[in-house]
C-alpha cells in the first residue's frame, strides 16, 4: 500500500493513477501540435498552459524546417527548407529561420549561399509585413521564386555548366515555388481555406520528409519506408480510404524505390475500410494487402523484408494511436442563408415584460383593495350601535352617548377593525367604562367586519387578474425561450459529428446541427452511394462518438440540389402504460380523471386530477384540470406556469372548487422523470426489490392565491414500475403497509392488469368510501 496524506492506495492503483495522468499530458501535447498543424483551428482543448503550449509550438516548427531543410532529393537540391521559411506565419517565423539556418551548417559548403539568402528573406519579410508575417500567398511565391532563382544562379556560377546542372536548377525553383503555395495553406490562419487545398498541404508536407528518413541508415532499415507505411496508417484513420490510397502512393513514390508506391496505396485502401471497425484489424489489413501486392510486383524474397517494415509501421501506429492528435476538420463556412438563424424574439420580451409590470401594479393595487374602506366600516360601527342600543333598557338614559365624542369613538373603532378586531377593553374605555351592552356591542363589530371583509375578498378579482398576468407573462416568456433554443447552434455536436464523418472517409460540404435539447441535424453535400455501412450502423456510429441517441437517418434535396442527410435525437426510452377508476359507490360518476399523453418535443405525462368531493361536481372540475393541463402542455408550456394558471383559473369561479393534482413527466430524450403534487396521495417506483414512496404535504389547486406545489426529480432505470393512485386508493397519512405487497407483483403482467389488480386490493382493504384511480408506468 502506498500512502500521500490521509489517501491511501494499492500499487495497481497507483500504476492506473500515473497511466491516466501520461495518456492526459500526451493528448494535451497533441491538441498543442494540432494547434502547429493547422494554426487556423481556433478552439483547441487543452489542459497545458499558454506558455508550454508557446514551447511545443516552437520545438514543433524548429524540427520541422530543420528536418525539411535536410530533406534532399535525387538531384542533390534541398528547396524545402526555403519553401517552409517563405511560407511561414507570424508565430512560426522565428523558429522556422532558425531550423532552417541550423540544417545549412550540415550541407558543407552548399549551405554557405542558402544561409545567407535564409537571412535575408527573414529580414526582407519581416520589414514588409512589419513584423506580422501575414503577407498573401502569391507575395510568399514571388519572394521565393527570386530566392530560388538566386540561389541557383550563385550555384551555377560556381558549377559547370551541364545539362544536369541546369536541370536540377530548373527543378529546385519549380518545386521550392510550388510548395511555398502549398505550405503557406499549412501555415496560414485564414478560416477561408478550401478543404482541398488544406489536404493537398498536409500531402505535401508529409512527401517531402520522406527524404529526410530516407538518410538515415541503421542496420540496413528503410526508415523512410517505415514512415510512408506509418503516414498512410494515419491519412486512413483520418480521412479514409480514398485519401489513404493516395497518400500510400505518393510518399511510397518518394521512398528510394518509388515502385513501392503502388503496395503502400493498395493497403492503404484496405486500411481505411477496415478502421472504423478495429485500429488494429486495419493495420494488419495494411500489412497483408501490401504484402500481397509485393509479391505480385517483386518476388517472395524481397516482399519478406517489405512485410518487416511494414509490421514495424503497423505496431508502431497501433502502440501510440489512441495518442495521436486528429486532423482538424476544414469544411466551408455556412453562408448567411445556409446558417441557422436565432429568432429575435424582442417583441415577445417587451410585451413580456409589460404583462409583468402590468401585473405587480396590480398586486399592489389588490392589497389596497383587500380589505373594506374606512366609509364600509363606519357603517358597520353605526349599525352595530344601533342594534345595540335599541335592545338596551337603558338608552334614553345612558351616561356614555351623553358624554363622548361618537365620532372620535367611530374613528378609533374603524382603526381597530382595519388592524385585526376590537376588544372589550378598548370599547370599554372609549365609551368611558359607562356601557352595560358592551360585550355585545363588540362581538357584533367583529362579526359584521368579519362578514364585510369575506365579502370584499371574495368580490375583489384584481389579486387573481394580477395572477393571470403574471401567468401570462411567464408563459410569453417561457415560449420565447424555447423558440430560441430550438434554433440555437451546437457547435460541439457540429464538430463530433465532423470528426467522426472524417474518420469513417464520408466527405460532405457542411454540417448545421440546432436545438439545445431536441436536436435537427443536417450533412450538406454527402453521396449516399459512398456511406460505407448502412444506416443504421451508421446511426449506432454516430450516436456512440456523439454521447447522444440519434434516429436513423433520412435523406433529402435541397434547394442547392445538393444531398442532405438528416438525423434527430431519439428517444431512449419505450413506455407502456395503463389505468383503471371505479367511481364512489351509488354515485355513477367518477370524481377522478386521469390521462396520459406525448407531446412533439419528447415528454410523456401522466396526470390524475381528483375534484373536490365526489359527483358530478368533482368530475367537472377534475375534467377541466385535465383538459387545461393537457392543452397546454402539449403546446410546450412549462408545467409550474400550467399549475399557475389552472389554479387561478379555479380561483375565479364563483363556486368553491378545487382539485388535487399529481403529474409524472418523464423526458424520453434523457431519461429524468419530474413528480408534481399539489393535494395528491403518495405515489410509487418499483425498482428491482425495492419500492420507493414519493409523497408531499401541500394544498390543492384553486383554494389559496399563492399556489405551491412540491417536485421530485429522479433518473429511471429500464424495468422500473411506476404507480400513481388517488386519496380513494390511499391517502398521504396512511402507512400503506398492504401496498409493500407490491414488490411481489409479476413485472411481466400487463399495466392494465396491474392497474386492476391495485383497485380491487384496496376494495378489500380500503373502508374509506371515495373515487378511486389508479395508473400504472412501465418503463421498458
Amino acid at each position: 500500500m502506498l500512502t500521500n496524506g490521509k489517501d491511501r492506495f494499492s500499487i495497481s492503483e497507483y500504476k492506473e493513477k500515473m497511466t491516466k495522468n501520461l495518456k492526459l499530458k500526451l493528448r494535451c501535447v497533441g491538441s498543442c501540435i494540432i494547434r502547429c498543424i493547422c494554426p487556423f483551428e481556433s478552439k483547441v482543448k487543452s489542459n497545458i498552459s499558454l506558455h508550454k503550449r508557446k514551447v511545443i509550438a516552437a520545438v514543433f516548427h524548429f524540427l520541422l524546417s530543420f528536418t525539411l531543410g535536410l530533406s534532399r532529393i535525387n538531384m542533390g537540391i534541398s528547396p524545402f527548407g526555403l519553401s517552409v521559411l517563405c511560407a511561414a506565419g507570424k508565430e512560426s517565423s522565428l523558429y522556422c529561420f532558425i531550423g532552417s539556418a541550423l540544417s545549412c551548417f550540415f550541407m558543407g559548403k552548399d549551405g554557405i549561399i542558402p544561409f545567407i539568402t535564409f537571412f535575408l528573406i527573414f529580414l526582407i519579410r519581416k520589414s514588409i509585413t512589419e513584423g506580422s508575417f501575414d503577407e498573401k500567398a502569391p507575395l510568399k511565391v514571388t519572394i521565393c521564386f527570386f530566392s530560388s532563382l538566386f540561389i541557383g544562379a550563385c550555384r551555377l556560377v560556381f558549377e559547370n555548366l551541364s545539362g544536369e546542372v541546369w536541370l536540377s536548377y530548373i527543378t529546385y525553383v519549380i518545386l521550392s515555388s510550388l510548395c511555398t503555395y502549398l505550405f503557406s495553406a499549412f501555415f496560414t490562419k485564414a478560416k477561408g481555406i478550401s478543404n482541398s487545398l488544406y489536404t493537398m498541404s498536409l500531402y505535401s508536407v508529409c512527401i517531402c520528409l520522406v527524404p529526410f528518413f530516407n538518410r538515415i541508415s541503421f542496420w540496413g532499415i528503410d526508415f523512410g519506408l517505415i514512415y510512408s507505411g506509418f503516414i498512410t496508417l494515419w491519412f486512413s484513420r483520418e480521412k479514409g480510404p480514398v485519401y489513404s490510397c493516395v497518400c500510400g502512393f505518393l510518399t511510397g513514390f518518394a521512398c528510394t524505390n518509388p515502385l513501392i508506391s503502388a503496395p503502400l496505396g493498395l493497403g492503404g485502401i484496405l486500411g481505411g475500410y477496415l478502421f472504423p471497425k478495429s485500429s488494429i484489424l486495419s493495420a494488419a489489413g495494411f500489412c497483408v494487402m501490401s504484402f500481397f501486392a509485393c509479391v505480385y510486383l517483386f518476388g517472395a524474397s524481397y516482399s519478406s523484408k517489405i512485410l518487416l517494415l511494414n509490421l514495424i509501421s503497423a505496431i508502431l501506429f497501433t502502440a501510440i494511436s489512441s495518442h495521436l492528435p486528429h486532423f482538424p476538420s476544414q469544411k466551408k463556412l455556412l453562408s448567411k442563408k445556409e446558417t441557422a438563424a436565432s429568432p429575435k424574439n424582442t417583441e415577445f420580451e417587451k410585451v413580456s415584460e409589460s404583462l409583468s409590470g402590468l401585473s405587480a401594479v396590480l398586486y399592489k393595487f389588490a392589497e389596497h383593495m383587500k380589505a373594506p374602506t374606512a366609509s364600509e366600516t363606519a357603517g358597520i360601527f353605526d349599525e352595530a350601535l344601533n342594534e345595540t342600543c335599541s335592545s338596551c333598557s337603558m338608552s334614553n338614559m345612558c351616561y356614555a352617548k351623553r358624554e363622548c365624542n361618537i365620532q372620535n369613538v367611530k374613528s378609533r373603532v374603524v382603526s381597530l377593525l382595519h388592524a385585526g378586531r376590537v376588544q372589550n377593553e378598548e370599547l370599554s374605555k372609549l365609551l368611558l367604562d359607562k356601557c352595560i351592552k358592551i360585550r355585545e356591542m363588540c362581538d357584533s363589530l367583529n362579526s359584521k367586519y368579519s362578514e364585510l371583509f369575506f365579502l370584499t375578498q371574495k368580490s375583489n378579482r384584481t389579486g387573481t387578474v394580477a395572477s393571470m398576468y403574471n401567468s401570462m407573462s411567464r408563459l410569453i416568456r417561457s415560449t420565447s425561450k424555447q423558440e430560441t433554443d430550438k434554433s440555437i447552434r451546437d457547435t460541439l455536436l457540429e464538430k463530433s459529428l465532423s470528426d467522426a464523418l472524417t474518420r469513417i472517409g464520408i466527405d460532405y460540404s457542411y454540417i448545421i446541427a440546432s436545438g439545445k435539447r431536441c436536436k435537427e441535424i443536417e450533412i450538406h453535400g454527402i453521396r449516399a452511394e459512398k456511406i460505407p455501412c448502412t444506416s443504421k450502423e451508421l446511426c449506432a456510429y454516430l450516436s456512440e462518438k456523439c454521447k447522444i441517441s440519434l434516429s436513423e437517418p433520412s435523406f433529402d434535396i435541397s434547394d442547392s440540389a445538393d444531398m442532405v442527410m438528416k438525423f434527430t435525437r431519439d428517444e431512449i426510452l419505450s413506455l407502456e402504460y395503463a389505468q383503471c377508476a371505479e367511481a364512489k359507490s351509488k354515485s355513477g360518476v367518477n370524481g377522478d380523471t386521469s390521462v396520459f399523453f406525448d407531446t412533439d418535443n419528447g415528454y410523456f405525462y401522466s396526470i390524475i386530477a381528483d375534484g373536490m368531493g365526489s359527483g358530478k361536481v368533482a368530475a367537472a372540475t377534475s375534467r377541466l384540470s385535465c383538459v387545461f393541463l393537457e392543452k397546454m402542455l402539449r403546446a410546450g408550456t412549462s408545467k409550474t406556469v400550467c399549475l399557475e394558471m389552472l389554479n387561478n383559473l379555479l380561483l375565479s369561479k364563483n363556486d368553491e372548487t378545487f382539485s388535487g393534482i399529481d403529474l409524472l413527466e418523464i423526458d424520453k430524450l434523457t431519461g429524468c422523470a419530474y413528480f408534481i403534487k399539489a393535494g395528491a396521495a403518495p405515489s410509487f417506483v418499483l425498482r428491482d426489490s425495492r419500492l420507493y414512496k414519493i409523497c408531499s404535504e401541500t394544498p390543492p389547486v384553486g383554494i389559496i392565491p399563492s399556489f405551491s406545489a412540491e417536485s421530485t426529480r429522479f433518473s429511471l432505470e429500464k424495468g422500473d414500475l411506476i404507480i400513481m393512485l388517488s386519496d380513494g386508493v390511499i391517502t398521504a397519512d396512511s402507512d400503506g403497509v398492504w401496498l409493500s405487497e407490491l414488490i411481489h407483483l409479476d413485472r411481466d403482467n400487463e399495466p392494465a392488469f396491474l392497474a386492476s389488480s391495485l383497485i380491487d386490493k384496496a376494495k378489500t382493504i380500503n373502508s374509506r368510501l371515495d373515487d378511486a384511480s389508479a395508473c400504472v408506468i412501465k418503463i421498458a
